[in-house]
């Protein structure tokens, strides 16, 4: 059950671990160091992730062309999203504000969704939020991460909540920080 990805519980997919190979070593019993394979029955013994490199071969990219389809969002952000880089399409993440009920006591609360593909293990990702768009803040104390839903194919959404309700504040940003680590 959530925040574990449900598509792993009895529908065919299976865990996979995500960028096994990073040091540190990612806290096996934290459920944001997994997903669920992209093919029904997972790939045992094998990977069935791929690289930014092979997606751009893919999709016949060139270095010098950041954006090809003109529709401002770069390359590497289509990667991680699973759009399509010569077709222009739009951003599929939100950031807005919802009331939930945590600990019998309900507040508003900032959410972000997005989608990530969900073969793009080789992306770092890191979600934060900031009340001025100049200090940026991540981590257990900042987010709560509250799941991740299978979109369909090799896509899912996932979603993440201030840890602190928003009443007091007047505004509030959130927004997620892609990096390629440098092999």
């Amino acid at each position: 059950q959530s925040p574990w990805p449900e598509s792993a519980d009895g529908d065919g997919f299976s865990l996979v671990l995500i960028d096994p190979a990073q040091n540190p070593v990612p806290d096996h019993a934290n459920p944001e160091s997994w997903r669920a394979s992209v093919a029904i029955g997972g790939s045992p013994g094998d990977l069935d992730g791929s690289t930014y490199a092979e997606w751009s071969l893919a999709n016949s990219l060139v270095p010098e062309v950041i954006d090809p389809d003109l529709d401002s969002r770069e390359n590497f952000l289509e990667y991680f999203e699973g759009t399509d880089p010569n077709d222009p399409d739009k951003a599929t993440g939100s950031v807005q504000i919802e009331n939930l009920t945590i600990g019998g006591n309900p507040n508003d609360y900032l959410v972000f969704r997005f989608q990530r593909n969900l073969s793009a293990d080789d992306v770092e990702m890191t979600p934060q939020i900031s009340n001025d768009l100049s200090t940026w803040l991540s981590g257990p104390g900042e987010l709560v991460f509250l799941g991740r839903e299978r979109i369909n194919g090799s896509l899912e959404s996932i979603i993440y909540r201030s840890a602190n309700p928003i009443e007091a504040v007047t505004q509030k940003f959130g927004r997620i920080k892609l990096t390629l680590p440098i092999e």
